[in-house]
């Protein structure tokens, strides 16, 4: 039986993930969702102007907060997301 190769993740490819519905994100772009999230940094959409908003910013090193720049666009398309019903 052969072994599967997965290619490791770069900035010019990234490993993508699927959700249900057909949202394709970065698994970058999760882990810090999730980072976030366990900080108890919130993060939301603006309904205005569609900005990211982060709650809490104070909890947030500078690594963390250029990685909130790097990925604004896809934690926008996260955060505004609803997953079919199933």
């Amino acid at each position: 039986m052969s072994k599967q190769m997965v290619p490791a993740a770069s900035d010019q490819h990234p490993i993508m993930i699927m959700l249900r519905g057909g949202l394709e994100v970065s698994i970058e772009t999760l882990r810090l969702a999730w980072r976030m999230e366990e900080l108890g940094v919130g993060l939301r959409v603006d309904p205005d102007d569609a900005a990211l908003l982060v709650d809490r910013a104070q909890l947030l090193t500078d690594d963390d907060i250029k990685l909130l720049r790097r990925h604004r666009p896809e934690l926008l398309r996260l955060l505004t997301y609803t997953a079919p019903t199933v």
